[in-house]
């Protein structure tokens, strides 16, 4: 990693100094496969589908970050969950946690790639729903209460204490957990006057300091702060 980035920065690219290293995650194939093992044990799985929107409850699978890097598949990892499935055939709760996780997955990540797919404009504003940026756009004179800056957002300098601390979360673990970062993304859309200003300041945010950022399944799950694979 230290090799490409001096390649990188010999390129003219800048290091970012101001992103540190997270010392929560070890990447890597033995740790993807470690977490793999981790996630699927019946003190899990046996809560997963009932509980995986808490995020006090810490059911997290925490693989998206090897699979991005293609430190394991999700091929292997789908084929070990329903094995996993098969040997508790008679666990309703771990059947059912399996069969949330595998959609979310699978058929989750698939749309995100087939959005970015058959989206010239995927990554940025004008690629959202229509209707969602004419909602958007006839609410962006609606008076705030407060706004920030990408500064004061990327400080986690707020008047709300839980949106603060969601972002030292992602600055310090390169993570969030899905219901937080809906949170995240739409308080930033509520504090910034501007909508193409608030997904500016969300992608960056996101695509500087998450693990998982850059790719379409991240893209995608910003997006669904401002409408995106949302109902009108």
């Amino acid at each position: 990693v230290d090799a490409c980035l001096r390649a990188l920065s010999a390129r003219g690219l800048p290091r970012l100094e101001r992103c540190p290293r997270v010392t929560s995650h070890i990447g890597g194939a033995r740790a993807a496969h470690d977490k793999l093992d981790t996630f699927l044990t019946t003190k899990m799985l046996s809560r997963y589908a009932q509980s995986r929107n808490d995020p006090s409850m810490g059911l997290q699978s925490h693989l998206s970050p090897h699979i991005q890097y293609g430190q394991i598949s999700v091929v292997e990892i789908a084929r070990r969950a329903l094995e996993f499935q098969k040997a508790h055939a008679m666990d309703a709760k771990i059947s059912a946690s399996v069969d949330v996780f595998l959609d979310e997955l699978i058929v989750r990540r698939e749309l995100a790639v087939n959005f970015a797919l058959r989206n010239p404009h995927y990554d940025t504003y004008e690629g959202l729903p229509e209707w969602s940026r004419n909602t958007l756009a006839r609410h962006a004179s609606d008076a705030r209460a407060w706004t920030y800056t990408l500064e004061q957002f990327e400080r986690g300098e707020t008047h709300d204490k839980l949106w603060n601390a969601a972002q030292r979360e992602l600055v310090v673990s390169g993570k969030q957990h899905n219901f937080v970062r809906m949170y995240w993304g739409k308080k930033i859309l509520e504090w910034t006057a501007v909508p193409e200003d608030a997904w500016r300041i969300a992608m960056t945010l996101n695509n500087r300091y998450s693990l998982d950022g850059r790719n379409m399944v991240s893209l995608t799950g910003v997006g669904w702060c401002f409408g995106l694979h949302d109902r009108e």
